[in-house]
């Protein structure tokens, strides 16, 4: 038993380090990076985006959706994630700079209009398919 003012266990051999100094040291490099997100959107599209850009490739229907109240890439990355998930979309993209989305369908097969409209409209925008 420790007498009164002892440590059962002093510390081994220097500071211990703990959680809160730990945290803190993350803190900073969590901060500058949600700062460049906020102040540069921009960059956010690149992160997010998975499409290559070279096309959708052979044996596939492609369709354009237009699509208003887009304001930044980040936007037009986060419709597109939205739109991958529609069931019977094979591929997506989204330009926000043109306010559009190409939507790409197995050949023969319809695209889901109804839903591709209802995933643009949840997300905040209007989308309307071209006349025809």
């Amino acid at each position: 038993m420790p007498a009164a003012g002892e440590a059962c266990c002093p510390p081994a051999g220097g500071r211990r380090r703990t959680f809160r100094s730990f945290g803190s040291v993350l803190l900073w490099p969590v901060t500058a990076a949600a700062l460049v997100l906020v102040f540069l959107p921009n960059w956010i599209a690149p992160l997010m985006s998975t499409s290559s850009g070279t096309g959708f490739g052979p044996n596939v229907d492609v369709y354009v959706v237009a699509v208003q109240g887009m304001d930044c890439p980040a936007c037009a990355a986060g419709l597109e994630v939205q739109l991958r998930a529609v069931p019977g979309v094979v591929g997506v993209q989204v330009n926000y700079e043109k306010q559009q989305a190409v939507i790409a369908v197995p050949n023969g097969t319809p695209p889901p209009r109804e839903a591709i409209l209802l995933v643009i409209t949840r997300a905040g925008f209007t989308g309307h398919w071209p006349p025809g």
